[in-house]
């Protein structure tokens, strides 16, 4: 990938290589217009155009496959979000979700700086 393209969508989160494979940043920018959470791969959907993030028993954001990384030892996932973008639609059902209230980016946000708070670092797989 270009160093253009990572400087655009990693923009105010502070990106650093950690390794040949990983790079590392913070949870969300300094606006916190933009943040990054760390997801179970269960609430991640494969679709045609890139990824459904799973809000709830019906509700998903659609995310750009550049919007998700894998990250390191374990079936986690990384999901960058950007407040411009964050639109829930009503779309499939997902039984194994309840309804939990986390349908706003600020929702959202406060949980990557819950993550940030325990010291959960963000780790970007290439």
């Amino acid at each position: 990938m270009s160093r253009d393209f990572n400087k655009f969508r990693f923009e105010g989160l502070n990106y650093r290589v950690l390794s040949n494979n990983y790079w590392i940043m913070n949870r969300f920018n300094d606006e916190e217009t933009k943040c990054v959470v760390k997801v179970d791969a269960d609430q991640l959907l494969k679709t045609q155009y890139g990824y459904a993030l799973i809000i709830d028993s019906s509700h998903v954001v659609f995310v750009k496959d550049w919007q998700v990384g894998y990250a390191p030892y374990g079936e986690a996932m990384e999901v960058m979000l950007d407040k411009k973008f964050f639109q829930v639609k009503q779309w499939g059902s997902f039984e194994n979700f309840g309804d939990t209230g986390d349908d706003t980016f600020e929702a959202w946000l406060a949980v990557a700086k819950k993550q940030a708070e325990a010291g959960t670092d963000c780790e970007w797989h290439r």
